[in-house]
């Protein structure tokens, strides 16, 4: 990045592969006949550009009266999250529809989403935030007993 940024302008840092890197080194190469000051620069703000205006034409494709149906296929076809969460769901339907101990949800997440805390606890907050499970007690040991909201959770899973 410049040591000074021109007016009008800000600096960006980004990442990416090394292999996108090397085509967009080689198109900037092709179209400019080499690799000339500020090549990079127009070229990935073309490219944002580009990108903008084709976020906005398909969201402006998906607004507008009678397209909620549309949007909630656009939502699930980018979320992988909430497809790993509809699938918790259905297990902890399958297992219990009135109460079950945080172990055992614990157990699904882990086997459907993996292991490591951060995963568990992002869905448990996810569960609890759509309300499929709200905690009903603390038990003497120290775990925690959901009551699943069936209603909640039914009214969740349509939407897949």
């Amino acid at each position: 990045m410049p040591s000074r940024v021109p007016s009008g302008k800000v600096g960006l840092y980004v990442l990416v592969s090394s292999r996108t890197y090397a085509k967009l080194r080689k198109l900037i190469e092709e179209k400019y006949g080499g690799f000339p000051r500020g090549a990079l620069s127009r070229e990935v703000e073309n490219a944002i550009e580009l990108y903008i205006a084709s976020q906005d034409q398909q969201r402006a494709a998906l607004s507008g009266p009678g397209r909620e149906r549309e949007r909630n296929l656009h939502i699930k076809r980018v979320s992988r999250t909430m497809k790993t969460l509809a699938a918790i769901v259905r297990r902890i339907l399958d297992v219990s529809e009135e109460e079950i101990p945080d172990n055992i949800v614990e157990n699904i997440i882990v086997t459907i989403a993996g292991g490591d805390r951060k995963t568990i606890n992002k869905y448990l907050k996810l569960l609890i935030g759509y309300r499929i499970v709200e905690s009903m007690t603390v038990l003497s040991n120290g775990a925690t007993l959901y009551r699943v909201n069936k209603d909640n959770a039914e009214a969740f899973l349509s939407q897949f």
